[in-house]
């Protein structure tokens, strides 16, 4: 038995939800809200972030990564941390690539956790609510055809989540697995009474052509979106930094917009910390970020003819927002788990 020689002071609980129960919570519209809220923090410079901290496991391949996301939002007074588990070689039988992140929130007043909840469902969706609240700041407001490269859960969320802000009437989708496009259109019409025109599509290069807004949401470590196919006044939106993503964009369109300069910076354009580093990639082609444009402090689109790029890499702010709402919502209806810690 361990002896401890120390005051005891009150119990401490803390709501335990799973990824179910997270999933209950919540709603599409709350997540994006929380999102914008998490980048316009940024922008006012209110925003706590250190830089992403990366622990790869399996050197000298690096393909398998622990991250950790501690973040602290002034304007909702809320401190947390993201524990990703980014593994892409799993052992048979074991769940996708990003299953088993965990979101903890501590109580900024004395430091207590209070909160531990699967992250899984708040990666995928609040990087899609990322990709819409870009298009919101980003895309022409007339935007008709959205190309869809990547037919994911995050992508079957951020097409949903683009109905809410554009009259889209077409969306042009491309998977290299075909089956993929046909769950997407039957998860699409289940999520959306839209009636937005699908077209299953046999070539990246076929869906980008003429798009107006482009989200590419693949694990290439590859670019397979060409910048010449890009056209003229479309804003092309990269969830995955540039991995798949031509690098020429990011010197060639009218803007390139970071979803945050610090952790983007570090994570995507400077080639000594990069996770991928890309010879192309330069700071000095930075325009602005996001959270500067919902803030008000630099202009966002301009003109229908501008080419704007916006690439992230995620933050742990969006994260911690977002399971700000989960948690203040399962208090609220009685669900979840307490644990005692203490």
């Amino acid at each position: 038995m361990l002896h401890v020689f120390a005051e005891e002071g009150p119990s401490v609980e803390i709501l335990f939800l799973n990824k179910k129960e997270v999933e209950e919570v919540i709603t599409r519209e709350e997540i994006e809200e929380a999102v914008e809220l998490a980048f316009r923090t940024a922008g006012e410079g209110k925003l706590i972030q250190p830089v992403k901290s990366y622990l790869a496991v399996d050197s000298p391949k690096n393909r398998n990564h622990f991250i950790s996301m501690p973040t602290y939002l002034e304007t909702i007074n809320v401190a947390g941390i993201k524990w990703c588990c980014l593994y892409w070689d799993r052992e048979p039988g074991i769940p996708p690539v990003t299953w088993g992140d965990i979101l903890i929130l501590n109580y900024r007043s004395n430091g207590l956790p209070y909160a531990i909840m699967d992250c899984t469902t708040i990666t995928n969706e609040r990087t899609a609510a990322h990709s819409v609240i870009a298009a919101k700041y980003l895309a022409k407001k007339n935007s008709k055809t959205a190309a869809i490269i990547g037919c994911g859960a995050t992508s079957q969320t951020a097409l949903p989540g683009l109905l809410g802000y554009f009259g889209l009437e077409k969306a042009k989708i491309y998977d290299i697995k075909p089956e993929m496009m046909d769950i997407y259109e039957k998860n699409i019409k289940k999520q959306t009474s839209s009636p937005i025109n699908i077209v299953k599509c046999s070539s990246n290069e076929e869906a980008v052509k003429d798009a107006d807004i482009v989200i590419v949401g693949t694990s290439s470590m590859e670019p397979i979106v060409k910048e010449n196919w890009i056209a003229e006044g479309a804003c092309v939106i990269a969830l995955n930094s540039f991995c798949d993503l031509d690098p020429k964009l990011s010197m060639k369109a009218d803007k390139w917009v970071l979803g945050n300069k610090k952790s983007d910076n570090s994570t995507i354009v400077m080639k000594e910390t990069a996770i991928t580093p890309i010879e192309e990639l330069s700071v000095d082609n930075v325009y602005a970020d996001l959270g500067e444009i919902i803030a008000g402090k630099v202009i966002g689109r301009e003109n229908e003819k501008e080419r704007i790029v916006y690439t992230h890499k995620g933050m742990g702010a969006l994260d911690v927002a977002v399971g700000d709402i989960v948690y203040k919502n399962a208090k609220k209806a009685g669900i979840g788990n307490m644990i005692k810690l203490i």
